[in-house]
């Protein structure tokens, strides 16, 4: 849900970041000031490169989350196996010591 968030913000950002280009470049289309563009570029690219990383860091995150939970679930199910098995050899083995009591 939050990588779904995440999404939502780079796209928010590089919206706003291109309206942001668009009217600096329409506002000093007779005078095109190279260093104010080139600062709006730099903002924008530095946004985008924030918000991706957050985006990387949080699929990290739901990636090892992931995995732990799977393995957990594994290490559960091969304990309750294991039970299984010994609940069942000990109900065996006691219907094995009753029949060679009765005989």
């Amino acid at each position: 849900m939050s990588t779904l968030n995440l999404k939502n913000r780079l796209v928010h950002i590089v919206g706003v970041s291109a309206v942001a280009i668009l009217m600096s470049t329409n506002s000093f289309a007779a005078e095109v000031n190279s260093s104010i563009f080139q600062d709006t570029v730099t903002v924008v690219e530095q946004n985008i490169a924030k918000a991706s990383q957050e985006l990387l860091t949080n699929a990290k995150q739901e990636f090892i989350l992931s995995l732990q939970t799977q393995i957990a679930e594994q290490v559960f199910d091969m304990s309750s196996e294991a039970q299984t098995e010994t609940i069942t050899q000990q109900a065996t083995q006691r219907s094995l010591v009753t029949a060679a009591g009765q005989k």
